[in-house]
């Protein structure tokens, strides 16, 4: 039995989901999901949210899915969707999350590749679903649903697989990327033992949970330590900033895209002499955090944090590289920043940059118990100029897949013979071991 030791506990190889995620840790009184659009409040506790998880289980069982069966995710994210993806889980058949918007040869690929039959949906989906040649099982259907709480209940082993994200590469179809129980219960541990979040945070996650980021470390992650999720009714800067206040989030699950439309709009908002104040502060804040002097900024500016709720203190960014520039800015404002690298088939971190840990923008340290290995000798061909010491990022560890769905050659490519990935990306760690992504 393999171990793997993230902050003095053991995460043996047969951790599932279901022995780490846990949903019976929570009061049942304490609110899971948290939904906030204009005028609009859906509150949904742990135990509504355990009894629409046996639903959405139960529903399956009765359309006769068995374990390993793919079913699809088509909707936009919302309570009802993680339902139904826990449910599915507890199943023991594989979430195969889709994205609405995306191109319709690739649903359609994505749907024939994974031999996917039923798609949980909400009613703008439902038609889409039918196009795909899926059949429609509507979200809104489970809370009046049959749960068999105590039917039958399949135990996956760490090796089976849970989630298939289909990830497109420069040229070709997407490619197929198995997650199993054990890579996604490694993350969820590593993840708590990393202790960025706190007991009663509230995590805000305006981002689609059908992507490998948001879907494990804004969804699993969270409500693995029993904490309310708060989710923007619409992806738009109003809608989540509204999210924010409303839900007084503690925490916030973006990208550097979404970071750097905030920063813009503080800094659209600041005109005349307010622009020179503004400026000013963000200075003095910034050398006070260069000499670790740290959160001045929550107090230098704590009209833009009630703006914000009063409460936000993390961000917490992956999906891609955040620009050093933009890191300090942020950390000037007064918030910590916590930075992430990972790829689909890492399911997804390999690094992570704890606040006040390595340089702002750098990627971070690994974690513990995945191994990054630089290969100078290995240097993508798509990479730009090399740093010195710089080559290409290989990962192996308990994060790592296990090889492309249908994909022997791609995935004889991508793993070598002692289970090393090759991220294709260009890296070098500097004096402190942190991991640098130029470019």
């Amino acid at each position: 039995m393999a171990e793997h030791c993230l902050d003095g506990r053991a995460i043996a190889s047969e951790d599932t989901l279901q022995t780490l995620l846990g949903l019976d840790a929570a009061p049942a009184s304490q609110t899971a999901v948290l939904t906030i659009g204009p005028g609009e409040r859906e509150e949904v506790d742990y135990r509504t949210l355990r009894r629409l998880t046996a639903a959405a289980s139960t529903r399956l069982r009765v359309e006769g899915v068995a374990r390993g069966d793919c079913v699809a995710l088509l909707a936009g994210s919302s309570s009802g969707w993680i339902a139904a993806a826990l449910g599915i889980l507890r199943l023991g058949a594989v979430v195969l999350p889709l994205d609405g918007q995306g191109m319709a040869s690739g649903l359609e690929h994505m749907v024939r590749d994974s031999g996917a039959r039923f798609a949980f949906v909400d009613d703008s989906h439902e038609e889409l679903a039918r196009r795909l040649g899926l059949e429609p099982l509507a979200l809104e259907a489970l809370a009046g649903g049959e749960a068999e709480a105590d039917g039958p209940q399949l135990q996956p082993s760490a090796e089976t697989r849970a989630v298939l994200f289909y990830t497109s590469g420069t040229t070709g179809a997407p490619k197929g990327v198995p997650l199993t129980h054990g890579n996604l219960a490694f993350q969820v541990a590593a993840l708590r033992s990393a202790r960025l979040v706190q007991p009663g945070d509230r995590v805000c996650v305006p981002l689609p949970l059908h992507h490998v980021y948001p879907f494990v470390v804004g969804m699993l992650a969270p409500l693995g330590l029993g904490l309310t999720l708060v989710l923007p009714k619409a992806l738009n800067g109003a809608a989540i900033l509204e999210a924010l206040g409303e839900g007084r989030a503690s925490v916030m699950i973006g990208v550097p895209r979404l970071y750097e439309a905030v920063y813009s709009g503080i800094e659209a908002r600041a005109r005349g002499p307010a622009k020179w104040v503004l400026r000013g502060l963000l200075a003095a804040c910034d050398l006070l955090e260069r000499v670790h002097i740290r959160h001045a900024g929550r107090y230098l500016m704590r009209p833009l944090h009630r703006r914000l709720g009063g409460e936000l203190r993390l961000l917490a960014c992956g999906g891609a590289a955040l620009e050093p520039w933009l890191a300090a800015r942020l950390r000037a404002l007064g918030f910590d920043v916590g930075i992430g690298y990972g790829l689909s088939e890492t399911a997804p971190m390999v690094t992570l940059n704890l606040p006040g840990d390595c340089a702002p923008g750098s990627a971070g340290h690994p974690l513990p118990g995945v191994e990054v290995q630089i290969r100078p000798n290995a240097i993508p061909e798509t990479a730009g100029p090399a740093s010195e010491g710089a080559g290409e990022v290989c990962v192996r560890g308990p994060n790592v897949f296990g090889g492309y769905l249908n994909r022997p050659q791609e995935t004889a490519d991508a793993l070598d013979a002692d289970g090393w990935f090759r991220t294709g990306d260009l890296g070098y760690f500097d004096r402190r071991r942190c991991l640098q992504l130029p470019g």
